[in-house]
């Protein structure tokens, strides 16, 4: 167990979180143009594999919460 607890600063420098931000239009008023609307959340997580460079994590994240398409389309 001393292994483990000593680990875990060392993993916790490697785990990313994902935000996903959307900047959505709202349709045209009158004389005030597009208003844009901006929305962040937390999606999902990541780990390094090179230190500040690369980034793994599960591809439904980018995916709008969609698997992978397997298969010609």
């Amino acid at each position: 167990m001393a292994g483990l607890t000593s680990s875990i600063p060392a993993v916790r420098r490697c785990v990313a979180a994902i935000l996903r931000v959307r900047v959505i239009k709202t349709p045209v008023k009158k004389k005030k143009g597009p208003q844009l609307q901006v929305s962040g959340a937390l999606v999902g997580s990541a780990f390094a594999v090179v230190a500040d460079k690369y980034l793994v994590t599960a591809y439904h994240l980018f995916n709008g919460g969609k698997p992978r398409l397997r298969g010609p389309r």
